[in-house]
C-alpha cells in the first residue's frame, strides 16, 4: 500500500479528541467522561476510530430517545395534586 494511501485512509478513519467531540456533537469533557466509563474506546487517550464513534450514536444514544421536558414517565400519569380545603 502506498504511503499516501494509508495516510488518505487515516485521515478519514482515525480522529483527534476535539474532532471526535465535533462528531458526536459534544464538548470535549462529556467525551472524556464517556471515554473513562468504558462507553467510547480510544487509542491512547486521544484518538478515535470513526468506527467506534458510529456505533456509540447507534447504540448509546439511539437506544434511548431524550424527552425533551416530558413530564409524564413510562406512560402513568402524574399524581393529583392536593385538594385544598380551607
Amino acid at each position: 500500500m502506498k504511503m499516501g494511501k494509508l495516510r488518505e485512509i487515516i485521515e478519514s478513519e482515525v480522529f483527534t479528541t476535539p474532532e471526535a467531540a465535533d462528531y458526536l456533537g459534544m464538548s470535549r469533557q462529556n467525551l472524556s467522561q464517556q471515554t473513562k466509563a468504558g462507553r467510547i474506546p480510544c487509542i491512547r487517550g486521544k484518538l478515535y476510530i470513526k468506527a467506534d464513534l458510529d456505533e456509540y450514536n447507534a447504540t448509546a444514544r439511539g437506544a434511548r430517545p431524550r424527552g425533551g421536558g416530558d413530564k409524564k414517565r413510562d406512560g402513568r400519569e402524574e399524581p393529583p395534586l392536593p385538594s385544598s380545603t380551607v
